[in-house]
């Protein structure tokens, strides 16, 4: 219990936009050590974020249009690879699956519904 309460704290820290938390837990080498370290290995977590790291050195947002979330990769993609048990060619893998998964969560869940609020909205005003 004390274990995921700890994960849910670096996950909140994660999703905190500023500078502290940008290089202490959002970067995936970062996030691969406080996971590891949450589950009593921080030098496999260390080495599985940095593999997840260099995964992610080539690619860039071009237009602010995100492929995929380097972040959640780096959380979640340790959380499993260290759980798991994983080889470092499936944690990659894996890393690369979570982190287009959450961005098509995020694309089609929140920013969807945001549009079809204003949407909703727009058409209440126009009834006067």
């Amino acid at each position: 219990m004390v274990q995921a309460l700890l994960m849910a704290l670096v996950a909140l820290l994660n999703g905190i936009q500023g500078p502290w938390q940008w290089y202490m837990f959002r970067e995936p080498v970062m996030a691969g050590f406080w996971v590891g370290l949450i589950y009593g290995d921080p030098v496999q977590g260390t080495i599985i974020g940095a593999t997840i790291n260099v995964s992610y050195m080539g690619g860039i947002s071009a237009g602010g249009a995100n492929a995929s979330d380097l972040y959640w990769a780096g959380l979640l993609g340790t959380f499993v690879a260290i759980k798991g048990g994983m080889v470092h060619a499936c944690e990659c893998m894996w890393c690369m699956c979570v982190s287009v998964y959450s961005t098509c969560i995020c694309a089609c869940c929140i920013h969807d519904t945001g549009i079809h609020m204003a949407d909703a909205y727009g058409r209440s005003c126009g009834k006067g």
